[in-house]
């Protein structure tokens, strides 16, 4: 029997409990007839670049051929998981043997995609740092080159479960090799990325990966789904801390947490370090009509049958009067072919009501070009 291999969707927090349950995003134990990916699996996988050189079904396995061009994706459902998605983290997970060696830099071989370019949690396999004869794994988070290598020498036609996790909030990826669980030896990559929507996984064939088989890829939403024999070992680990806020008095003020781990996960916030805040629960903390002496810092205790863990303390100040505009999350660049519609959201805090402009610039200069998109008539806002 194969082993089964998964991409995961840790379930958003709410209430007490993760409300989100087990839930199969994507499939396929490449159990097809030998023959082209994008032919053989009735359009589940297509091609997104190459030459025609096809990617290849043998056996029951899919062949990532580093002599090969041709790079295929499958839809997962529920996307896209971008810096606002209602998860705390995707988790890939499939299992590898590799039966032609890589080069010493190697090349990634399977990511994370969104619908243009945008590739994150690039998984590498190299033989850098390796014994002879043996080859790593590496991960960068969106560079095409390899940010960090996974410590430890892997053997060909000797088969590993890889899991990777990804953070739509941050773009930061963490792989791990054989885990047993969460807290498991790992590696994190450093390199700068911006989140993106994801909305497909996805294989590659480039030059000096060698020859990697790929089986058993399932989506899924727990760390215990990829490694059943974790469940009950998986402490909950926070992806998107509470962030300080300043607010004006009579005004509603909220902060987020966001967890993974075993279900069913708990939250309780703190009010000064070891006051609970009644009724706060849930992974947003809510606080209205806010007045002087709510201020100081909140935190959340989040906790299952595993462990503990506590987000950071964030910092609220109340002030008198109104709080002048600041920008808190920057729009992100898109990429996008001809005709195609895009969308730019930026995130910004201050005494409201707040009013957007949007302007048009050329690519590498000051030069505004088609005037100011104004919110005079207040139908414009944060997002264009």
């Amino acid at each position: 029997m194969k082993a089964i291999a998964k991409l995961l969707v840790c379930g958003l927090l709410v209430g007490q409990l993760s409300l989100q349950q087990a839930a199969i995003l994507l499939q396929d134990d490449f159990n097809y007839q030998d023959g082209v990916l994008t032919n053989v699996s009735s359009g589940k996988w297509r091609l997104h670049s190459g030459n025609g050189s096809g990617m290849f079904v043998e056996g029951g396995e899919l062949k990532v051929d580093g002599s090969l061009y041709d790079d295929c994706n499958a839809l997962l459902s529920g996307g896209p998981y971008d810096a606002s998605a209602s998860v705390p983290a995707l988790y890939a997970t499939f299992n590898i043997r590799v039966t032609s060696l890589p080069t010493s830099s190697g090349t990634y071989f399977a990511h994370l995609k969104d619908n243009s370019t945008g590739f994150r949690a690039r998984v590498f396999v190299g033989t850098e740092g390796a014994s002879a004869g043996c080859y790593r794994l590496g991960l960068a988070n969106g560079s095409s080159t390899v940010n960090v290598w996974f410590p430890q020498d892997l053997f060909p036609y000797v088969t590993y479960t890889v899991v990777v996790r990804y953070i739509p909030q941050t773009g930061v990826s963490t792989l791990w090799v054989d885990p047993m669980n969460e807290t498991s030896t790992s590696v994190t990559a450093t390199d700068s990325a911006t989140s993106t929507g994801i909305v497909q996984f996805a294989f590659r064939q480039a030059s000096g990966g060698g020859v990697v088989m790929v089986d058993d890829l399932v989506v899924g939403t727990t760390f215990a789904d990829v490694i059943p024999s974790s469940a009950g070992y998986n402490p909950p680990f926070i992806t998107v801390q509470p962030a300080d806020t300043n607010v004006s008095q009579g005004l509603t003020v909220s902060f987020k947490v966001m967890a993974c781990g075993d279900e069913p996960i708990n939250i309780q916030w703190y009010y000064n370090t070891n006051t609970p805040v009644q009724g706060a629960t849930s992974n947003v903390l809510i606080l209205t009509n806010v007045t002087s002496s709510m201020a100081g810092t909140y935190h959340a205790v989040v906790w299952n049958m595993a462990g503990v863990t506590n987000s950071r303390f964030a910092l609220l100040t109340v002030v008198e009067g109104q709080i002048p505009p600041t920008i808190t999350n920057q729009p992100q660049d898109v990429t996008a072919v001809y005709g195609q519609s895009v969308e730019f959201t930026v995130g910004a805090a201050g005494s409201p009501p707040l009013g957007y402009s949007w302007f048009r610039v050329v690519e590498g200069t000051t030069n505004q070009v088609g005037g100011k998109f104004d919110d005079a008539d207040g139908d414009i806002g944060k997002t264009f």
